[in-house]
């Protein structure tokens, strides 16, 4: 059973000894239970009931509730201890999380005997010194602790992951930058820190080369150019590209609420994110991309909805918080082992990144969404737009008819009720993903086949406005049940989800007239597959 008030974690891990030694350094009024993973305590059911992911940290509330993901955590015990967490911070958890954690991994997890593969370190190294480095100069702006004078949630975000990186003595060491160095060092040096790190230390240290030289001064310091070194634009503009599952969410979300900010297409196909002025404003180069005014600019998707939800009125919980930061660190990177390849035709993992959907994201996404439509609840959140814009790059993907009916209804709720979806951007992503959809998928599949089977029946006794409840020229999934039970079938809910699959050809998660009349042009494929299921059910009777 969970103990209220309590930090589930192991002492080695970089991703759960941040919230430890911010509970510690600011005397926050939780106990730290160590969690063995080595020997999978994890799995036990009772921390499985407080985390379905089962992974640490994992923070139990004194009301017994569970907080998973370590940037959810900081941002939670900030709120306690009173620290102000603005848009630069949430830029920096989100980087750490999506950018700054990989690099990191595709060293330490080799080095320190984790896994991972050795091949994977002078890539790490290679993006640290590329990507890692430059950002973290601009972050630190010359300060001692990304912080300021003293350290926030960001320094404990990040420093305990380059622990693991430098203080084992990595290939990566030797080339640090001294900024790094210097800002490592500060860190571990403040307040409690050096007993905490003590176990970590340990055991990195173990790990350590024989010529490792720990008075290595590192590299020349790193110079970041003036903001703006180049035109300047105008502020309160997010630069998007309309196709891509991070951007579309934060431009849904303005056109919705009606946000008084410019959206502006960056045309990352001819490289246009590599201008001066716009690396000057996100170092990273990448969108979206939030300009809050003249040389300011925040990056990272989730930072940017968080930005939008303050402006909207949106308070977040910690649910919500945990779902964006899982986003982020769980689900997309199983997304895009599938839609890399399928929409874009980068490498990827197909069969693997199909595995992780079923094992990990399905039933994440199940607890979040409980018996509701959105994690929002009755209606869309902050974290909607984070996740489903994403999920909606899967339809033309070898995933897709095998998800979960609840994941597509999920993202056919989202659509329906975010009405910018089928137009301008959305409507973008919508063409670009249904002109990959493989010619083999257009036609009904046997499971497809039965559900219009029903629908025939139906439609017999039951005309389209009889269908449309609501009068609004479309028949939604929860209409389309209502129609069945009222004309005597009870079906499970994937049969509706397969419905709408096939007909709706627009893309809104509903069915218009004009769609349902095109059901008379599967006749032939219906008709075809009918006579191979009837064959396969006779031969399985005479078994």
């Amino acid at each position: 059973m969970a103990t209220p008030s309590a930090l589930y974690t192991h002492p080695v891990s970089g991703n759960g000894l941040g919230p430890a030694l911010y509970i510690k350094e600011k005397g926050l009024p939780y106990t730290e239970e160590f969690m063995d993973i080595m020997a999978g305590a994890q799995m036990a059911d009772w921390f499985v009931a407080l985390n379905p992911n089962h992974a640490i940290p994992t923070l139990c509330t004194k009301d017994g509730e569970g907080v998973w993901e370590s940037s959810a955590i900081l941002r939670k015990l900030a709120g306690e201890a009173g620290e102000e967490v603005t848009d630069k911070t949430n830029t920096m958890l989100d980087w750490r999380t999506t950018t700054f954690y990989k690099h990191t991994a595709n060293i330490y997890l080799s080095h320190l005997g984790f896994g991972g593969s050795a091949d994977t370190v002078p890539e790490g190294v290679k993006g640290m010194k590329e990507v890692v480095e430059p950002a973290m100069a601009a972050f630190l702006g010359g300060k001692t602790f990304l912080g300021g004078d003293v350290p926030n949630i960001n320094d404990y975000h990040i420093v305990p992951v380059l622990n693991m990186v430098l203080n084992g003595g990595s290939e990566y060491y030797s080339v640090a930058s001294s900024t790094i160095l210097d800002y490592w060092r500060a860190f571990k040096a403040y307040g409690s820190h050096a007993e905490g790190f003590a176990a970590q230390d340990g055991y990195t240290a173990s790990k350590r080369p024989a010529d490792f030289d720990e008075a290595f001064a590192g590299t020349a310091a790193l110079t970041v150019p003036d903001a703006y070194a180049g035109d300047v634009k105008p502020s309160a503009t997010l630069y998007q590209f309309p196709i891509s599952g991070n951007s579309l969410g934060p431009t849904l979300y303005i056109q919705e609420k009606r946000l008084p900010i410019k959206v502006e297409t960056m045309n990352i196909a001819d490289g246009s994110q590599m201008a001066d002025w716009f690396v000057a404003l996100n170092p990273n180069h990448a969108i979206p991309t939030l300009a809050t005014e003249p040389g300011v600019g925040m990056w990272e998707s989730g930072a940017i909805l968080r930005n939008l939800a303050a402006a909207a009125g949106e308070e977040l919980s910690d649910k919500v918080n945990m779902a964006m930061d899982w986003r982020q660190a769980g689900f997309y990177p199983i997304v895009a082992k599938i839609y890399l390849p399928a929409c874009f035709g980068m490498p990827g993992d197909v069969a693997e990144g199909i595995k992780g959907m079923k094992e990990k994201v399905e039933p994440v996404l199940a607890h979040f969404l409980g018996a509701n439509p959105f994690i929002g609840g009755s209606s869309p959140c902050v974290a909607d737009y984070h996740i489903v814009p994403v999920l909606n790059m899967l339809v033309s993907s070898e995933y897709w008819p095998q998800a979960s009916s609840q994941l597509v209804a999920y993202v056919s709720n989202f659509k329906r009720a975010v009405g910018s979806y089928g137009t301008g951007e959305g409507f973008a992503q919508e063409s670009f993903m249904k002109s990959k959809i493989p010619t083999s998928r257009l036609a009904p599949n046997p499971r497809q086949v039965k559900a219009l089977e029903f629908l025939k029946k139906v439609l017999l006794t039951t005309s389209f406005a009889q269908l449309d409840l609501d009068h609004d020229g479309v028949v939604s999934e929860a209409e389309l049940r209502a129609g069945f039970v009222g004309a005597g079938f009870d079906l499970p809910d994937e049969c509706f989800a397969d419905i709408i699959s096939v007909l709706d050809t627009d893309g809104d998660g509903a069915i218009s007239l004009k769609e349902l009349s095109v059901l008379s042009g599967h006749v032939n494929e219906i008709a075809q597959l009918e006579a191979q299921l009837a064959k396969a059910e006779l031969a399985q009777s005479k078994k």
